[in-house]
């Protein structure tokens, strides 16, 4: 039996294996037949394929929320913890009661620092604390450990990151008596 296409005739048992699709990068490649599917009860056929892209669904909503940030707000100072020992033993403490050993050494009042953002980084082993207050940031700046209720103490090393609206880099050949103002 003949279709009539636009006005010319093709054949029913047309086969296209002269066919070409166009990939990325404007490479054509010869189509492959499709592969016929094992007929078996409409349940399972429609079980199978719905399992593995809820699969991958549930693996990049896992990638994706482990790579979400703390939303810091803009004028915010950065503070960078980095605990001797890595930070899984800070972590298990929770962030609030984190937050209450940080403001215990630091001389600083817990109901003003709740205001403040506490993010642990596993990948880079550190705290990051933002606050807008100069004075918390200060006092953030010169801890230098946490004592738990267990006892334990823990070294910490903490920096002010640069602010967001500075250039990034570095000064070669800078005499030591110029002070960071004058920079």
């Amino acid at each position: 039996m003949d279709a009539e296409v636009g006005g010319t005739s093709a054949e029913e048992d047309y086969k296209p294996e002269s066919w070409y699709k166009v990939k990325k990068g404007g490479k054509a490649v010869p189509m492959q037949r499709e592969e016929r599917q094992p007929e078996v009860s409409g349940a399972a056929t429609q079980e199978r394929p719905n399992h593995f892209k809820r699969a991958a669904g549930k693996k990049l909503a896992e990638k994706s929320v482990g790579k979400q940030h703390v939303r810091i707000p803009d004028g915010a100072t950065r503070i960078i913890l980095r605990p001797q020992g890595g930070l899984a033993p800070l972590t298990r403490l929770g962030a609030a009661r984190l937050l209450y050993y940080v403001c215990k050494e630091t001389g600083i009042f817990y109901g003003d620092a709740r205001r403040d953002i506490l993010s642990p980084n596993e990948a880079l082993q550190t705290l990051l604390i933002a606050t807008e207050d100069k004075k918390r940031a200060e006092k953030y700046q010169q801890i230098a450990s946490i004592t738990t209720e267990e006892g334990s103490k823990t070294e910490i090393k903490a920096h002010m990151t640069i602010p967001e609206s500075r250039g990034k880099g570095v000064i070669h050949n800078v005499h030591l008596s110029v002070s960071d103002a004058e920079l």
